[in-house]
């Protein structure tokens, strides 16, 4: 997913991301609900030694985003 990220990125010629949340879209706004909710959830496992909830917990989020990336298809 990152390299997917930088290689656009690169080839777009962007070197600078704004991360001004006033021109966030209702999906970016949502996307950062479950990243923030991903983070609290992720630290209550780890907390607990669950590394493997933590861990499974990771991935889901991590699909998610790549399924929003998949969505704006920045290609």
């Amino acid at each position: 997913l990152v390299h997917r990220m930088l290689t656009l990125a690169v080839q777009n010629n962007l070197s600078q991301i704004t991360s001004s949340t006033e021109h966030w879209t209702s999906s970016e706004k949502e996307l950062h609900k479950k990243f923030q909710a991903m983070v609290v959830e992720f630290e209550h496992e780890m907390k607990n030694y669950f590394f493997h909830r933590a861990y499974a917990i990771l991935w889901k989020f991590i699909g998610t985003v790549n399924a929003y990336f998949h969505a704006c298809e920045p290609w």
